[in-house]
């Protein structure tokens, strides 16, 4: 039904112009990087599309792979299996000139594929990565993820501890793609990434960084927040978004970690609509 769906609507933007957001501007710094060391394609993983260029024409369409989001394609239970079934699905959906999986991308002679992404998104398409691993063997494929490696999939992952926002900068959501940036710019034109150099590397800028601050602020349900949404918003008119309503909660000494916040500001404003 959702395929159906798509197809019927005209793809009218651009993928690179379609995303908004620091981790989408921060992976776009990443593939310019990338694109100083030869020639790289920017591949998005979307939930909605598959796997879809970022020069590529698509429709508007709301899909996520983060469950409890009102976009999210899979319930909170059943949120591992539908992810990836999922993905096994509109990665089939096949459209003329395009790989639609990673494993795809890996058969074209000598690619090098670097993979970063949140935790989610990284289980939606875990087999696939696997897939992947057997064409590209452990020197031409990393993933750069911020939980513990996906089975089968240690040899190949750069794991980015919170801790290096410390000396990255931006949003601890956006850790994992500037680390993976930072990777890229390390290695230069001293031969391909590997895995393990990425650890190295990242051990390196974990010596000496500072540790995350702990901040001791009041905790609120999820009624709590979208009550506090929907004051913000009607202090700020059409000057608020989604970082920055989050910005001047926390600098009310308040709670409530980014993805959470997210979801709860997504689904007040599509209710007060």
């Amino acid at each position: 039904m959702w395929i159906e769906a798509v197809s019927r609507q005209r793809a009218s933007h651009r993928v690179r112009d379609l995303y908004i957001g620091e981790y989408w501007q921060a992976g776009l710094e990443l593939a310019r990087a990338a694109s100083s060391r030869g020639e790289t394609r920017a591949l998005v993983v979307s939930a909605g599309l598959g796997l879809v260029d970022a020069d590529d024409e698509v429709p508007r369409y709301g899909a996520t792979f983060t469950a409890g989001h009102p976009d999210s394609v899979c319930g909170r239970g059943e949120a591992k299996a539908a992810r990836r079934a999922w993905w096994s699905e509109v990665a089939n959906w096949s459209r003329s000139g395009s790989a639609r999986r990673l494993a795809e991308l890996a058969e074209a002679p000598g690619a090098h594929l670097l993979v970063c992404a949140g935790p989610d998104y990284l289980d939606a398409v875990a087999d696939d990565l696997r897939e992947a691993h057997k064409v590209l063997g452990n020197g031409r494929l990393v993933i750069v993820g911020s939980q513990a490696p996906l089975e089968g999939l240690s040899e190949v992952w750069v794991r980015c501890p919170g801790q290096l926002r410390m000396r990255l900068g931006g949003s601890m959501a956006s850790t994992g793609v500037r680390t993976a940036r930072m990777l890229v710019e390390s290695v230069g034109d001293r031969g391909a990434l590997s895995a393990e150099r990425g650890n190295e590397i990242v051990a390196s800028l974990l010596n000496g960084a500072a540790q995350l601050p702990r901040f001791e602020r009041s905790r609120m349900s999820d009624a709590e927040v979208r009550e506090w949404i929907q004051g913000d918003r009607a202090a700020h008119p059409g000057a608020t978004n989604k970082s920055a309503s989050l910005r001047r909660l926390r600098d009310q000494d308040r709670a409530c970690e980014q993805a959470r916040f997210g979801r709860l500001y997504d689904l007040t404003n599509a209710v007060k609509r």
